[in-house]
């Protein structure tokens, strides 16, 4: 007997890579935009900036696809 997946499980596997893959290029897209090494991120404000530049333009789209 063959095992069939549910649509449902396929849509969200796939919805979660999309996710996934979306979230790391963003990332990666603000990480070149900033010009950001992890030399930059040691200083207090550095790393504040960059928390927030995170949040603006990784986190809140990923929140808004899903």
């Amino acid at each position: 007997m063959t095992y069939r997946r549910s649509v449902s499980r396929k849509l969200a596997r796939g919805l979660a890579l999309v996710g996934l893959v979306g979230a790391l290029l963003l990332l990666a897209a603000v990480v070149v935009f900033y010009s950001l090494t992890f030399a930059d991120l040691t200083a207090q404000d550095a790393l504040i900036h960059a928390a927030r530049a995170m949040l603006k333009h990784v986190a809140l789209p990923v929140i808004v696809l899903m």
